[in-house]
């Protein structure tokens, strides 16, 4: 199989991953510290533009890793959601102490979302329910996880998971600030505030 033959393979599968039917190519010129230099990536049916690489050269490089963290996240679901339903379990008995109403897990998502820098972003992240309302919630740290690559002081996958279930208490977001006017949640070991007119005090 040529290069080229094997770029329209992993285009053909990005493509599906992300959930999209149809793409084409796309380039468009850099600006500023870039300038000289093109992005290129995918423009999808609906309008949807995923990145690639900056220059040519890498592209290939690229968008084989893109392949391998989408195709993670398909490949494991069922481990993902199971890992993050334990994590949810362990805050809401945590949130129960502090008086803080419950997260209801929902499912895992990809969260397309524009960025006026890299087109959209394709997040990964969790549907959740309180107070009788669905929120989304990712940060970049699970968007990686769910991707099969370490992140920063995150050595692998498991050990990104395991220290969420395993934190101490006294380790969780802005504890020493706490206050239940403020936050509404603990989502993935954090305090959250979602929005102060659903606080119920």
């Amino acid at each position: 199989m040529t290069k080229s033959e094997q770029i329209k393979q992993l285009e053909q599968t990005l493509t599906k991953l992300l959930g999209k039917n149809n793409y084409i190519e796309y380039s468009k010129a850099c600006t500023g510290k870039y300038r000289g230099y093109y992005d290129y990536g995918l423009e999808f049916e609906d309008g949807a533009k995923y990145y690639i690489s900056t220059g040519r050269q890498y592209y290939f490089e690229r968008l084989t890793e893109k392949v391998e963290m989408y195709q993670y996240f398909h490949d494991n679901y069922e481990y993902l959601e199971q890992r993050v339903k334990e994590i949810i379990e362990r805050d809401n008995r945590q949130a129960a102490k502090l008086g803080l109403e419950p997260v209801e897990f929902i499912s895992l998502h990809m969260i397309n979302t524009k960025n006026k820098y890299y087109d959209y972003l394709f997040w990964i992240g969790i549907k959740y329910k309180q107070y009788g309302i669905d929120f989304w919630y990712t940060d970049t740290n699970f968007y990686y996880a769910c991707c099969g690559v370490g992140f920063n002081d995150e050595k692998s996958v498991e050990v990104y998971f395991d220290k969420k279930i395993n934190r101490p208490d006294e380790k969780l977001g802005r504890f020493n600030d706490f206050d239940n006017e403020k936050y509404a949640s603990i989502i993935m070991g954090c305090l959250h505030r979602i929005n102060e007119n659903l606080i119920l005090t």
